[in-house]
């Protein structure tokens, strides 16, 4: 699935108002499309389980939280862009600004891998990452998204 799928406006924040890495990873739990607050609760173990065994800040402002659960059916995502850098416990010690949220049923390992490939590929875009940190809104964001998969070459 490509993140324009997986990303729709309304699960995009710009700006994440967030100022800690507890609230950004609760701020981007209420952007799921999740169907209850029982489901929520589950998604959240699920992510602050994986970010006890190593902080999913990845460096260059960039954090991934991520989590796997049966509580899902199907891979879910968020994005936000925070309105000041945060401590994220990112692994190169900067803060991050750029937040992907994703979600998946531990069934579905490999289109996990694929939504982390598709956001690597865009973070690695300097063209890209450049759009993303000046977006402003949801569509903006969704738009780089967008403009990325037109540029990838389809399988043949």
């Amino acid at each position: 699935m490509k993140l324009s799928q997986l990303l729709p406006a309304a699960q995009i924040r710009v700006p994440l108002l967030a100022a800690s890495k507890p609230d950004a990873i609760a701020e981007l739990l209420t952007l799921l499309p999740l169907r209850d607050d029982a489901q929520r609760a589950e998604v959240r173990v699920a992510v602050l389980a994986r970010e006890s065994e190593l902080s999913t800040g990845i460096g260059r402002g960039v954090a991934i939280p991520h989590g796997k659960t049966e509580a899902v059916g199907r891979h879910t995502c968020a994005f936000g862009i925070s309105a000041a850098p945060m401590d994220f416990g990112a692994i190169d010690g900067k803060p991050c600004t750029i937040f992907f949220m994703c979600v998946s049923n531990p069934k579905d390992a490999n289109e996990h891998v694929r939504v982390l490939l598709q956001v690597a590929r865009i973070l690695n875009n300097p063209a890209a990452r450049a759009a993303l940190e000046a977006a402003r809104t949801p569509e903006a964001v969704r738009q780089v998204f967008l403009d990325d998969e037109a540029q990838q070459v389809p399988p043949r």
